[in-house]
């Protein structure tokens, strides 16, 4: 009947009919539970759940992007120059010098913040937030400590929910 039984993601539960005779009358009615807090890595505190796990989200990444990409405009134009000087007995190198070293500057700043927020390793973005799970005290932060309830008991409670739900579809199975 097009009823998606295991994605019911809201809060509230569900009761589905099925027409199991010829009259219009004759039909089973079956509450399903909501699945919501199934996937207890990505249980929210007010018993729904998401696709997403880790949702860390970079903070200084398009600082130290836009950093790089004027030091790769300045520094090119400033080893362009002193390949012309060289070829051509001229001296615009000397102009460019000082924007370089400015996006020299700007770029080792921005590094050293990303860094300093756990953002970059030499220079490279890198997400350090790790999330985990531990069946036994529910969810692992970045910093170790588990947060969370009971976990095997909210799986024991899923467990019994599926068994009621097996049983409250063995009437339409038959059908």
């Amino acid at each position: 009947n097009g009823i998606k039984v295991l994605d019911n993601r809201t809060k509230t539960d569900s009761s589905y009919d099925f027409q199991v005779g010829s009259k219009d009358n004759e039909q089973i009615s079956i509450a399903i539970g909501a699945s919501s807090g199934w996937n207890l890595a990505t249980a929210n505190a007010d018993g729904t759940s998401s696709d997403s796990v880790n949702t860390y989200a970079f903070t200084k990444t398009a600082a130290l992007d836009t950093k790089q990409a004027a030091y790769d405009t300045a520094n090119g134009a400033y080893l362009a120059a002193v390949k012309a000087d060289a070829t051509n007995g001229t001296t615009t190198a000397a102009a460019l010098k000082g924007a370089a070293d400015t996006a020299t500057t700007d770029l080792a700043t921005a590094v050293k913040d990303a860094t300093a927020v756990n953002e970059a390793v030499n220079g490279k973005s890198r997400t350090v937030a790790a999330k985990g799970f531990d069946v036994l005290n529910g969810t692992v932060a970045a910093d170790g400590k588990a947060t969370g309830t009971t976990p095997l008991a909210d799986i024991d409670k899923a467990l019994k929910a599926v068994d009621t739900q097996r049983s409250v579809l063995g009437a339409s199975q038959n059908r």
